[in-house]
């Protein structure tokens, strides 16, 4: 009996043991770290809260709370509010809040966008649309003084944009809020060209050809972010929706297809369109 008792108490004490080693082994430079599902946090998630408020994130609600309160510090409007036609002017707290959010959620490849607040920071980015656009399709370094984004200022390199719209792109339709509003941008610039499409270029720059090559560049990234992101739709995605865009505005001006002008600036839309995506 004194025996069975004996092993009772032993197996009584192997949890307290079991326990004891687990936080011996979380001991690190002299801290102690207890995980549970209560304890443990989303890094993404207090990124957000940080941008946002200086408080606890554990005193601000959930987490659609700071994604309403970090669209509304980007914009200036209410949360949900669609972007307008045309980019307004935001004021310099608010780029300055955009340019701080993408560069805390590009910091580091491993920090995810919180899914509650993506669909939130896609329609912030819509509400700079111009200046998207100058970033994707421009081949410049926006993040430098030298260059500047129209006509808000915003001081991002294309890498970090890029990577911004994938980690937004973890949700679709946060990705196609930005996906619309830029081809949207290069609707109206094709809708813009007139005898452009077979004109013989005067002087030094080429302004169509130009044009052709931005149209590539910037659809080609963003092709490149949705495969990344496996949206396979290749007409809503790839260089087809480009080319069918460009074919209804030629219809419109009874340019003739097989042009010598033409064929040239399609292929320049194409051939940008493979180097970048």
């Amino acid at each position: 009996m004194p025996e069975a008792a004996e092993e009772r108490r032993k197996i009584h004490r192997s949890p307290l043991a079991i326990t004891a080693t687990v936080i011996a082994a979380l001991i690190v430079s002299g801290s102690i770290f207890i995980l549970s599902d209560d304890d443990a946090s989303d890094p993404g998630e207090e990124l957000c809260w940080s941008l946002v408020s200086s408080e606890s994130s554990e005193d601000l609600g959930p987490l659609t709370k700071c994604g309403e309160a970090l669209e509304s510090a980007m914009t200036g409007r209410p949360a949900g509010d669609d972007a307008p036609r045309t980019t307004d002017r935001r004021s310099v707290e608010q780029v300055r809040m955009t340019e701080r959010v993408i560069s805390a959620y590009t910091e580091s490849e491993t920090t995810v966008v919180p899914d509650a607040i993506r669909k939130n920071l896609g329609n912030a980015l819509s509400h700079y649309s111009s200046d998207v656009s100058d970033i994707l399709q421009v081949d410049v370094d926006h993040s430098d003084a030298d260059f500047a984004t129209e006509p808000n200022n915003l001081s991002v390199s294309v890498a970090d944009l890029s990577d911004f719209i994938f980690k937004l792109g973890a949700d679709s339709d946060a990705f196609d809020v930005v996906y619309e509003s830029q081809f949207n941008i290069i609707s109206r610039q094709i809708d813009a060209l007139t005898r452009d499409f077979n004109a013989t270029p005067t002087g030094e720059t080429d302004r169509p050809l130009g044009m052709m090559r931005q149209f590539g560049r910037a659809t080609g990234i963003l092709h490149k972010i949705a495969e990344k992101e496996s949206f396979t739709d290749i007409e809503k995605y790839g260089f087809p929706r480009l080319r069918n865009a460009l074919d209804e505005r030629v219809e419109e001006e009874g340019v003739n297809r097989k042009d010598r002008r033409l064929e040239s600036l399609y292929r320049a839309a194409e051939e940008s369109f493979l180097d970048w995506s």
